[in-house]
């Protein structure tokens, strides 16, 4: 069964499909029940768009269903991945950050150049069988033909992931969407956000660097494994953007890293079907239409305060992570 997106109907979109991918941006071009229909080629990366149509009045977005969490909500019940599977959800994203600006879409003569500006976990969504899919390109900017296509003249990203560059208002290339990823890897591998850096060029530097070395691996000691992770997270983030790697290299030096150093194997298949598998099952889900009208959404309750160790006199066993889900209605 697809996903339903619905727009709010002050919102005046283009809707870009021939990729598979959903690009909105400043003008609508309506069509009834524009359809999109299966792209020989896309990044699998991507969440799929299925159709445009109209809902109960309002232009709506139909997108592939996907069984699986955002990493953010893998993070608050299960806390910091293992570094191969960090490092591997990071190899795929950017598959699919290469795919959108570089690739070519079938029907299309040039590449779209998709910079999607908003990457952090809560846009990264992990499969039951470890898939990893980018969603919400609600942000992106791209070209078509020969104009530029951009959200509304606001505030983009979220602050915690933008580069340092996004402060100055100046427009937005695929290095931002670089930084972002490295700090969203940081955060996966520690389980705690990168924080904000200083945008001063003199202070930025060192303090990423004594952010980095406060950095917790749950499963990687010290040693030439970890020094070179931390080099390859410190290239995503440096303060100049034509510094950072593009998407391509970028992935390229993450699968040499993980074939050449001796980092403990957690494939996504292991961590999809040990870790998300569990949340997935027990999550909250609300009445597929709610009293108030909006569209159904999947959340899981928020996780529970710490347990307090046991006491010699009196143990007691710890309770569920999550509580167990309600029935549908």
């Amino acid at each position: 069964m697809p996903i339903t997106v619905v727009l709010p109907p002050t919102w005046v979109w283009t809707f870009h499909c021939s990729s598979g991918w959903a690009v909105l941006a400043r003008t609508w071009t309506r069509s009834p029940a524009t359809r999109c229909s299966p792209p020989s080629r896309r990044a699998g990366e991507v969440m799929a768009t299925v159709r445009l149509t109209t809902w109960r009045g309002h232009v709506t977005v139909v997108m592939e269903h996907l069984l699986g969490l955002s990493l953010d909500q893998v993070l608050r019940h299960h806390g910091p991945l293992p570094v191969w599977s960090a490092l591997e959800i990071t190899s795929r994203v950017c598959s699919a950050l290469d795919a959108a600006y570089a690739g070519v879409p079938p029907g299309e003569a040039k590449p779209l150049r998709i910079v999607h500006r908003d990457i952090k976990p809560s846009n990264i969504l992990l499969t039951v069988s470890g898939a990893v899919k980018v969603l919400d390109f609600g942000a992106a900017r791209a070209e078509f033909d020969a104009r530029e296509a951009a959200t509304r003249s606001m505030a983009f990203g979220t602050p915690l992931y933008m580069a340092p560059e996004c402060f100055d208002a100046g427009p937005p290339g695929p290095p931002v969407d670089i930084y972002a990823l490295g700090a969203t890897l940081v955060e996966l591998i520690s389980g705690e956000p990168l924080g904000k850096l200083s945008v001063s060029p003199q202070r930025f530097w060192p303090a990423l660097q004594a952010r980095l070395k406060l950095l917790r691996f749950v499963d990687l000691p010290e040693g030439p494994a970890r020094e070179a992770t931390l080099e390859l997270i410190s290239r995503t983030l440096r303060y100049d953007p034509d510094r950072r790697p593009d998407a391509q290299t970028l992935r390229a030096a993450l699968r040499e890293l993980m074939n050449k150093q001796p980092i403990p194997r957690f494939g996504l298949d292991q961590l999809g079907e040990t870790v998300v598998d569990p949340l997935y099952r027990r999550r909250e889900v609300l009445p597929a239409t709610p009293p108030d009208g909006s569209l159904a959404v999947q959340r899981l309750p928020a996780a529970p305060p710490p347990t307090p160790p046991p006491t010699p006199q009196k143990i007691t066993d710890a309770p569920d992570v999550l509580p167990p889900s309600r029935p549908s209605q």
